[in-house]
């Protein structure tokens, strides 16, 4: 491989490496996210046993205000693509140590 071939790779290899880092933060912060809600709507459900008050009067709200990434289908695409951006990235970073950019 040439220098100016071992450059342009070098600089690809960088720019997909940004690119991948880019998308598995957004993936991340949605998952958060869905997290959040989950965990509030989850902690409101668990006191669904007919007590003092009406849980149900609380929780409705919070589904109806839930992202539409709580729903499990999205969150297991997310998950999949999340484990997809994972290996991409550990394939990229054992190629930037064999191309001696990261060493």
């Amino acid at each position: 491989m040439s220098g100016d071939e071992q450059d342009a790779a070098m600089l690809r290899l960088v720019k997909e490496r940004r690119e991948v880092r880019q998308r598995k933060a957004l993936i991340e912060s949605e998952l958060q996210s869905a997290g959040r809600s989950l965990y509030e709507i989850g902690t409101l459900l668990k006191h669904i046993n007919g007590g003092l008050y009406d849980p149900v009067e609380q929780v409705l709200p919070q589904v109806e205000q839930a992202p539409e990434i709580c729903g499990l289908n999205r969150l297991k695409e997310l998950l999949k693509e999340l484990k997809g951006a994972q290996e991409v990235l550990a394939q990229l970073n054992r190629s930037a140590v064999e191309l001696g950019v990261d060493g």
